[in-house]
């Protein structure tokens, strides 16, 4: 399954519609040690461990969706917008050995840049994702 293929079946699952618009990162930087910085997607379709890995931002008229795949559990530790903290809404939270962690999170602020630290599992590390919306 690719990533388009999850995002399309997380959607369902929590009753959410078809955006208006995706957007991939256009940075991202694992924090906690020396900063790894990154742009584009995650990793090439097809690689690793058979488990999608992606950090979208689904943009809708009223609201954003996070939607995050990984290997690992996740969990939003923090979010800003144009550099104001917000508070979000966690939409669905799964994790299994099988498909890995899956991760939609609803942001209802407007802006031009969302920066989102996400923790994976249980690393000290966390990866801050940016969006250019």
């Amino acid at each position: 399954m690719n990533a388009e293929q999850d995002i399309t079946m997380l959607r369902k699952k929590a009753g959410i519609a078809e955006p208006l618009s995706v957007h991939d990162p256009v940075e991202k930087v694992m924090m906690g040690e020396a900063p790894v910085a990154r742009t584009g997607r995650s990793r090439p379709e097809g690689s690793g461990s058979g488990k999608p890995h992606y950090s979208r931002l689904l943009v809708y008229g009223d609201k954003a969706v996070l939607a995050v795949g990984c290997c690992k559990p996740l969990t939003v530790l923090a979010a800003e917008i144009d550099g104001t903290p917000v508070q979000g809404t966690t939409i669905l939270s799964e994790h299994s050995e099988e498909k890995g962690g899956k991760l939609l999170y609803e942001i209802k602020e407007k802006g031009n840049r969302l920066v989102v630290d996400l923790k994976r599992g249980e690393s000290s590390r966390f990866q801050r994702v940016v969006f250019a919306i």
